[in-house]
């Protein structure tokens, strides 16, 4: 199929029911969606599965309403509850995941040192890859990758 072949039409309606899954602004959710949709569109090269696309471009387009979120005023020391449910590898609309979880995951967060913070912070709000977070580090992208796993394995080992 290919990128050319993508049904850009179809793809333009899910992203945009994505954006209404996160944002209660219809107007907002429309731009993000957009957005999404063009941020696809340029690193449309790096998608694993250009034969089947769409779990690529929905992680995109939740990252794409997470970011418009943090920027229309969400409290920049508190991580946003779908990025806790992302660190975690949680779906953020499943019913288990509960307000309780929510607050001992941020008090786990709250306690790591602020490197380990700005790391999630840049790849689940940044939403950059260990590529990305490794160059501006100035450190080995396999010793991102093994920050990251050592971290989410704590932070879900605090929850059990």
């Amino acid at each position: 199929m290919g990128i050319r072949g993508w049904d850009w039409q179809a793809v333009r309606i899910r992203c945009r029911r994505e954006t209404d899954r996160y944002l209660r602004d219809p107007v907002a959710a429309e731009d993000v969606a957009q957005e999404a949709l063009l941020r696809a569109w340029r690193s449309r090269a790096s998608c694993a599965t250009p034969d089947a696309p769409l779990p690529w471009l929905l992680a995109i387009t939740r990252n794409e309403a997470l970011r418009w979120k943090a920027r229309a005023g969400q409290d920049g020391d508190s991580f946003d509850p779908h990025v806790l449910a992302a660190i975690l590898g949680a779906d953020p609309s499943d019913p288990g995941e509960t307000a309780t979880d929510r607050v001992w995951l941020t008090t786990a967060i709250a306690r790591l040192s602020p490197p380990e913070q700005r790391l999630l912070r840049m790849r689940y709000e940044g939403d950059l890859t260990t590529a990305q977070i490794a160059k501006r580090l100035g450190t080995p992208e396999g010793t991102v990758k093994i920050r990251l796993h050592r971290l989410r394995t704590r932070l879900r080992g605090e929850l059990s």
